[in-house]
């Protein structure tokens, strides 16, 4: 039976439908951590169905076991089990969903027959006049353009019941807050994977799909 997702599973859709309008083509400044390299890492373990790498990366599930300390010897190892436990049990029963702020919906974006192609990450544009928000957003967010082909049509993700050949999306790499300073995020190499958008004007589609 499939799971349906409550309201709490759901992220804010507004920031990720912003994203579409921070497509900048390419920045000058090289973003440190390796964004890319961690993108790319999390689209292999989804590829894989590895939801322990999949838990680790994972912007949502990563800050969860931190502020429940789970990698404290003290932490509650019980606790921390069920928080494993409920977000695998929420990922293994998604449901495709193209939105932008589902939670877990990318391992339809991404099966394992996909092959991907990952561009080069690019900071969020300032929105509006508002500098310090701006300085925030840049400090903890990055976008990474990804193409995706399906050569495999069985494992296509479906666009209004047509199977989708090949699309783009816009993925989020953000970092965990430690403090009120934005300047802290400056030297962190830390990011961790928060979800995509789907580029629906980017889809073309497999004849007959």
């Amino acid at each position: 039976m499939s799971h349906k997702l409550s309201g709490n599973q759901i992220f804010k859709a507004g920031f990720y439908i912003a994203v579409l309008a921070f497509v900048t083509g390419g920045c000058d400044q090289k973003i440190v951590g390796h964004p890319e390299k961690v993108t790319s890492d999390y689209i292999k373990a989804v590829q894989r169905n590895d939801f322990k790498a999949i838990y680790k990366l994972n912007f949502d599930t990563s800050r969860s076991s931190k502020y429940l300390k789970c990698s404290d010897e003290k932490a509650e190892e019980k606790i921390c089990e069920q928080n494993f436990r409920e977000n695998k049990t929420i990922y293994e029963n998604v449901e495709l969903n193209l939105s932008p702020g589902v939670r877990w919906t990318e391992k339809y974006y991404f099966p394992a027959s996909a092959l991907i192609d990952i561009g080069e990450p690019y900071p969020p544009v300032a929105a509006g006049e508002d500098d310090i928000n701006s300085k925030y957003e840049k400090a903890v967010s990055v976008f990474i353009p990804v193409k995706v082909e399906y050569p495999d049509q069985d494992e296509a993700p479906s666009q209004d019941d047509r199977k989708i050949k090949t699309a783009s999306f816009e993925c989020v790499l953000r970092k965990i807050r430690e403090g009120g300073n934005v300047r802290v995020y400056s030297n962190d190499t830390k990011w961790y994977f928060a979800g995509c958008v789907f580029n629906s004007l980017s889809a073309t589609y497999h004849k007959g799909g």
